[in-house]
């Protein structure tokens, strides 16, 4: 690891935030990212660029910004994923609260500030705040919180926050104490598997009901290295299953937790080819069996998330919106065993031995 800072400047004060930045070959987008912390209107603030090994000109764009300002620090590593970056950054930390910035993505330049205005002297374990997502050049601002009201305990939050790690600002000394880190290995989910560990300890968390962060949707990543793919998830799934924090939640804790799992291979799937669903059904599959042998009947039939994890399994990967129209109102098909016509009619499957009905199913068919 190779390390490149000011020493007199950052001995000079405890910063108010400490910025981290993971960074793997965004060099399109990486100067827009440092000009926005940059030139944030809290001067008070450090920044800690890591740069993950990087191979196109991302490392060296790091280095001229840190010898502008002096509180870039500029960290370089041999490639080991984004956990370990941001691992990296914690660990050089001096601030009061940190805060998480993909290097692809920007900050409002009055964030900081703005937030801690708003805080009015408080002192929260974690400050969660909206973001912008921005889709091919078109902005998509998060739906406000007004109506979440500001939610505690860990199944609120899991329901709520648990996604990402790039709009809050985390208190170092909760994440101290509470041993929380990103589990170094895991590509997908590793935000999660990070928001869980701080959530399963209790924090005191205050929401801002104000956008400040902007997101590029659909890239591969701050420091992504690895492919999209359900299968990934199942490494973030292993991980949560074997943290200590997982252990000790309650029945409906782990749940909640699990919901999280869910969700974010059901996110990986959707924006799979129609040839990778194909390929990748299994996983969802392997996932649904694993729920239903964990949690009784009532917990899993009330869940969107599985209810949505459900049907697609049953439609092999296909969503019910990307089904043909007429196959959606109405289909016949024979059962596994050919001994029975399953109708389908506006979603309602109905089942007839074929003796019975093939007349009819043929009348339909013609």
């Amino acid at each position: 690891m190779r390390l490149q800072m000011n020493t007199a400047e950052h001995i000079a004060g405890e910063p108010a935030i400490s910025v981290i930045v993971p960074i793997y070959n965004v060099e399109p987008y990486l100067g827009e990212c440092l000009d926005s912390l940059c030139g944030q209107t809290l001067r008070n603030i450090e920044i800690i660029g890591v740069d993950d090994g990087s191979t196109d000109g991302s490392g060296a764009l790091l280095d001229e910004y840190a010898a502008k300002d002096k509180r870039i620090i500029a960290v370089h590593q041999k490639n080991a994923g984004v956990s370990a970056a941001r691992n990296a950054g914690m660990r050089l930390a001096r601030g009061e609260y940190l805060a998480f910035v993909d290097g692809d993505d920007w900050m409002e330049r009055t964030a900081y500030e703005d937030i801690l205005q708003k805080l009015q002297g408080r002192r929260p374990d974690i400050v969660i705040f909206r973001h912008t997502s921005i889709y091919g050049g078109e902005l998509r601002p998060t739906r406000p919180y007004g109506n979440i009201g500001n939610p505690q305990g860990f199944c609120a939050l899991t329901e709520e926050f648990a996604a990402v790690v790039w709009n809050k600002l985390y208190k170092k000394q909760f994440i101290e104490e509470n041993l929380c880190s990103f589990t170094v290995g895991v590509s997908i989910g590793e935000d999660s598997l990070f928001n869980l560990c701080c959530f399963a300890a209790s924090p005191l968390c205050t929401i801002i009901d104000s956008s400040y962060y902007f997101y590029r949707q659909l890239r591969l990543g701050a420091t992504a290295s690895t492919p999209i793919s359900t299968k990934q998830v199942f490494l973030m799934k292993s991980a949560l299953e074997a943290s200590d924090f997982y252990k000790q939640l309650s029945l409906i804790e782990r749940f909640a937790a699990d919901i999280v799992v869910c969700r974010s291979c059901l996110y990986r799937f959707q924006i799979l080819s129609e040839q990778q669903r194909r390929t990748e059904i299994s996983y969802l599959s392997q996932l649904w069996s694993d729920m239903k042998n964990r949690y009784p009947a009532d917990m899993l039939n009330k869940n969107k998330s599985l209810i949505q994890l459900s049907d697609l399994i049953r439609h092999k990967g296909k969503e019910m919106s990307m089904l043909p129209f007429r196959q959606k109102i109405f289909s016949i098909k024979n059962s596994r065993d050919k001994r029975h016509k399953i109708v389908r009619v506006l979603g309602l499957e109905l089942k007839f031995e074929r003796k019975k009905c093939r007349a009819e199913a043929d009348a339909c068919q013609a």
